[in-house]
């Protein structure tokens, strides 16, 4: 939603969007949403592979990452949307 207002909303005749200091902390965001999805199928592919307890530093780690990901998404959607 962030980003399609972005693109919607207009700043001294041009949209929010073309500003790179816009564009470059959603495009962090998206790298990093990546990088939680992919840690959490890897932990999850451990623990098809491996009892709980031998993973469950690599849970942990994807637990605390996605947790941390949400706080900063939702900080930047409210700076983005002023």
């Amino acid at each position: 939603r962030a980003v399609a207002y972005a693109g919607e909303r207009k700043v001294f005749g041009k949209p929010l969007a073309v500003n790179q200091a816009v564009q470059w902390p959603l495009v962090e965001l998206q790298t990093e949403a990546q990088m939680v999805r992919l840690l959490v199928r890897y932990a999850a592919t451990e623990l098809d592979r491996n009892h709980h307890m031998e993973v469950s530093d690599k849970v942990s780690m994807a637990n605390y990452r996605a947790n941390r990901l949400v706080c900063e998404a939702a900080d930047r959607a409210m700076q983005v949307f002023g």
